[in-house]
């Protein structure tokens, strides 16, 4: 086995990397522990749970870790060592899509995709929301899927891999089978349980600063996980429930630890600026002298107060998500913010400072009709009057069923009507076509069946990452019907996840599901 350290300072000059946390190198007989994103690096390293695997993992002193991505694959980031020399591998996945680029990266690397012919080396753990959601499909590659949320959950598959090492899966397998928050891949998820820590003393932040990433030398600290909302479409408020939210002290004091050179943060939360103490945390950052950044803004915490604190911070350009601009359909999805809202704090930012407005909507969803197409007409006329002269853009995405959400028994359209929808809605938008971004409606329709799938489709999932035949090909070879996507019957069936203790019930969610379908009543949708 090859290995070249000088690499490893080229490296991080090349990427001009600077780490916020110091780590003691590792001990001589320390296992080979690799932690891999499945995309770029640029895209890897601006992932908070990214960092927060890496910097778990690298602290303990039996572990030589090191990062791969797509764009290093097949060696490691910091001593081009090949990735099939590792004892174990670690993933974070958080969009269905990436379990392609994770089987490719396998494969060129020489690591075999498929758990059951995979010999005892290396063992593959994966994490992240998508996973938790539901782990059947990855079940065919990785050997263990954190379930839930990763603090505690981590550092109890490090200890035994640690204790055993490379070659004793078996025994870390047994040893972990029945934890919370692990799922063993080739059992039935029977018993298993949702990884859901009450408090969380410390959330995670950035581990290594880079220009290289999508936020440039930005620090990413994460300040309450969760979220007040309860949409009916939305991952994050079905798996990260209850909201728990650090205390000013404990953001403050997770800032005195940060060295000197950093000057910008980014604030990672659904709902950042419902923080009770919003306005103490951004004028604490403004004093050491730090800009400060922000994920999408929920319209109704904005007040004049806080967009003043906003433009303060020395941000320029906010997203919002009304996700429709029917304020009736809005309502019925469980975002209930009247339009008027939108307007106000649209109208509030732009005079803050705010010259760039990026809004989020959804297209495909039921009760998606001609009408809801009008009002989100006029609604865009009044956005755009609200903010002025501002740059307003607007990103539409396919609603993708998800797991333990009430829209897990939606029949998604077929696609020549999503692709319908998505050009009628584009329209509503308005604006020049720069400004207006549209999901790939086969992408969406493969995303469903990677978010809703089996077992079976992670074998597709294998055989697709061979870059041999193309998806549709694969889905055949192994007897999948994708139509199972668009199943008027999904509330009848038995959800491959539902083996799982999740976060929600099928009662609550089929119950709502019901609701929201009743509420549609019987509009004629876009067809």
């Amino acid at each position: 086995m090859s290995r070249n350290p000088g690499n490893n300072k080229r490296n991080s000059q090349m990427y001009k990397e600077r780490f916020i946390v110091n780590f003691q190198p590792p001990a001589r007989m320390a296992n080979n522990i690799f932690v891999g994103y499945p995309s770029s690096y640029r895209a890897g390293m601006s992932n908070l749970g990214f960092h927060f695997v890496f910097g778990e993992l690298k602290s303990r002193s039996l572990m030589r870790v090191e990062r791969f991505f797509v764009d290093t694959s097949p060696v490691t980031f910091e001593s081009q060592l090949k990735i099939s020399s590792g004892d174990a591998l670690f993933f974070t996945l958080s969009y269905e899509e990436d379990y392609l680029n994770l089987v490719r990266i396998l494969i060129g690397s020489g690591v075999e995709p498929s758990r059951e012919k995979r010999g005892c080396r290396p063992i593959i753990i994966v994490g992240g929301p998508a996973v938790s959601a539901n782990p059947f499909p990855m079940s065919q590659v990785a050997d263990i899927i954190s379930i839930g949320e990763g603090e505690g959950t981590v550092s109890r598959i490090a200890t035994f891999v640690e204790e055993y090492g490379g070659g004793g899966k078996d025994e870390i397998l047994d040893k972990l089978s029945g934890v919370d928050g692990i799922f063993i891949s080739g059992e039935s998820g029977k018993g298993v349980t949702f990884a859901h820590p009450e408090r969380i003393p410390k959330l995670p932040m950035s581990i290594v600063l880079s220009k290289k990433t999508v936020f440039s030398d930005m620090l990413l600290l994460e300040i309450s996980r969760g979220c007040p909302g309860n949409c009916c479409f939305c991952l994050a408020s079905a798996i990260y429930r209850p909201l728990r939210v650090l205390t000013y002290e404990s953001i403050m004091e997770r800032l005195d630890e940060i060295p000197k050179f950093v000057k910008k943060v980014g604030l990672v939360s659904t709902s950042v600026t419902s923080h009770r103490d919003f306005s103490r945390i951004i004028e604490g950052l403004i004093k050491r002298g730090i800009k400060t950044s922000f994920s999408s803004l929920r319209a109704e915490d904005i007040d004049n107060e806080k967009a003043v604190m906003i433009g303060r911070a020395g941000t320029r350009s906010v997203a919002m998500a009304p996700e429709t601009g029917s304020e009736a359909m809005r309502f019925i999805m469980g975002k209930k913010v009247p339009d008027n809202v939108y307007f106000n704090a649209a109208k509030l930012l732009s005079s803050s400072g705010i010259n760039r407005f990026t809004l989020y909507f959804l297209s495909g969803y039921p009760g998606e009709t001609e009408e809801v197409i009008k009002e989100t007409e006029l609604f865009m006329k009044r956005f755009r009057k609200a903010v002025g002269s501002k740059v307003v853009s607007v990103h539409i995405n396919i609603v993708i069923p998800k797991p333990w959400t009430p829209l897990q028994y939606y029949s998604l359209p077929k696609q020549k009507n999503l692709e319908k929808r998505l050009r009628k809605l584009a329209g509503a938008c308005g604006g020049s076509s720069r400004n207006i971004r549209i999901k790939s409606v086969r992408g969406a329709l493969r995303q469903a069946v990677l978010s809703l799938g089996n077992e079976d489709v992670g074998k597709a999932v294998i055989e697709y990452g061979k870059g041999r035949i193309s998806w549709k090909k694969t889905l055949e070879h192994n007897n999948i019907d994708p139509g199972f996507i668009h199943d008027k019957g999904r509330g009848s069936q038995v959800m491959p996840w539902e083996t799982i203790s999740g976060p929600r019930n099928r009662q609550y969610l089929l119950g709502r599901f019901k609701d929201l379908i009743n509420q549609i009543g019987t509009e004629e949708m876009i067809t």
